[in-house]
């Protein structure tokens, strides 16, 4: 394995299993699915799988007969209710400050997560999409993670306040209606990040739980686990080659040139780097190309032409010879294989 593999606080495991079993359900046995262990049952704060959670995102999903299962899920979710995080940003002084420091401290709750936070003209850009590392269908667990974050900033603004825009790293929901009242009526799918636009004057808005002293305290704790997180995780080149390689995908040219300089390393640097790694540049490329492959495969309706574009390829058939190679039939066989499992 070339890198630290992404992990999430059990807590997110807490909040599926209130929902689960108030509804009658054997959460257990759905944990065993997933490939999760019991002993989590009751544990708050251990660090577990990534890709297993976002597994039982799916399979509850599946075991409910509810296709928006994650959308769902973040309306039972109390204020604060997410652990850490959830606590910090309903204290903050507001929701703009909320929003900040969930993307600061976004490893707090789940690692190799690329967030990023920028504001101009007026505009708030927000995004964040999972590591390419997951390549099971991950709909029902990006739904819910981007629901919370709206329904938080909702409950601060109020007054109907919706995302000015929303795009989705996957297909368009089962639930159009439901999805429009938490994100608004400006919704764009498959695409290869989870993006938010938001109005910067609106997000001045005081949080409910607004408390500076609190504030303080929960930040200082969020710092120390992050900085504890850094030291565990120990996150090397090639998750962050990973990200920037992720971000520029169908938008400009992807090379080590290119990459580097979005770095702000020289090029040698960066393929010494890598060798230091037991990588090279063209190797972390196709990796990510391939996860992200199997993401837009799985869960979008992306024509191929558009996917091939998505990865960076500008002749289609190049994407169609590469599938081939990564996963022994073409890219219209892949996608309906998962589509028929799922």
């Amino acid at each position: 394995m070339d890198s630290a593999a992404a992990q999430v606080r059990a807590s997110a495991i807490q909040v599926v299993r209130g929902y689960v079993e108030e509804r009658g359900g054997a959460f257990a046995s759905l944990l065993d699915r997933a490939g999760l262990s019991r002993d989590l049952l009751d544990d708050h704060i251990a660090i577990v799988s990534l890709a297993r959670v976002v597994d039982l995102f799916e399979v509850v999903s599946g075991y409910l007969k509810d296709p928006c299962f994650g959308l769902h899920l973040s309306a039972d979710v109390r204020p604060g209710g997410t652990g850490l995080l959830g606590k910090l940003a309903l204290c903050a002084p507001t929701a703009r400050d909320a929003l900040r420091t969930t993307v600061r401290f976004a490893r707090v709750y789940m690692t190799n997560v690329d967030m990023g936070y920028r504001e101009k003209d007026g505009l708030v850009y927000t995004h964040w999409v999972l590591p390419a590392e997951i390549t099971s269908p991950r709909l029902q667990y990006s739904s819910f993670f981007s629901a919370i974050i709206v329904r938080r900033l909702a409950s601060s603004i109020g007054g109907g306040w919706r995302p000015l825009k929303c795009e989705f790293a996957h297909r368009a929901f089962d639930c159009p209606q439901e999805a429009a009242a938490i994100f608004g009526e400006r919704l764009e799918f498959d695409r290869p990040v989870n993006e938010f636009v938001l109005d910067r004057n609106s997000l001045d808005r005081p949080m409910p739980g607004a408390d500076a002293a609190t504030f303080a305290v929960y930040e200082d704790l969020a710092r120390r686990w992050a900085d504890e997180t850094d030291c565990t995780q120990n996150p090397d080149i090639i998750v962050t080659v990973r990200e920037h390689i992720l971000l520029a995908l169908g938008r400009q040219r992807v090379d080590l040139n290119s990459i580097s300089g979005s770095m702000g390393l020289g090029e040698r640097i960066l393929q010494r780097r890598l060798d230091r790694a037991g990588t090279s540049f063209e190797k972390v490329l196709m990796d990510t190309r391939r996860g992200l492959a199997q993401q837009l495969l799985k869960d979008t309706d992306r024509s191929l032409t558009e996917i091939a574009f998505d990865l960076g390829y500008s002749d289609p058939s190049v994407f169609t010879r590469a599938a081939h190679r990564w996963f022994d039939m073409s890219p219209k066989q892949f996608r309906q294989l998962h589509r028929t499992v799922g």
